[in-house]
């Protein structure tokens, strides 16, 4: 009976053994198996990130875009707007012109009759 002890152990250690390293292998498959799925969860959140950061900074793109356009603009109105202040000095130069030489010409004739009447 000692022998068929000794084999009855041999086998439950054995048996325990493989229940042992089928219990290990399952273990570490369900552990691998969440790392690699929290991993791609890790993806799938920075991709989701970068997608976000794309369409903010498409959005900031677009109002900078516009930004310059009204800029744009507001140089042109102002381009406009000192070509008219030109144009209005240029035409006030000529008047006071105008008028210099009517003052001038008015004296001429004051002085032509101061002259007539002594």
């Amino acid at each position: 009976m000692d022998e068929t002890k000794k084999k009855i152990i041999c086998i439950v250690i054995s048996v325990l053994l493989i229940v042992s390293v089928f219990a290990l292998g399952w273990v570490l498959s369900r552990h691998y198996g969440n790392l690699e799925s929290s991993n791609g969860n890790d993806v799938r959140t920075t991709v989701r990130n970068a997608q976000r950061l794309n369409e903010d900074s498409q959005r900031e793109l677009d109002e900078a875009i516009q930004a310059a356009q009204r800029a744009e603009s507001a140089n042109q109105d102002a381009q406009r707007a000192a070509d008219s202040i030109e144009d209005s000095n240029d035409e006030l130069s000529r008047l006071n012109a105008e008028d210099q030489n009517a003052i001038e010409q008015a004296e001429q004739v004051f002085n032509d009759i101061d002259r007539a009447n002594q």
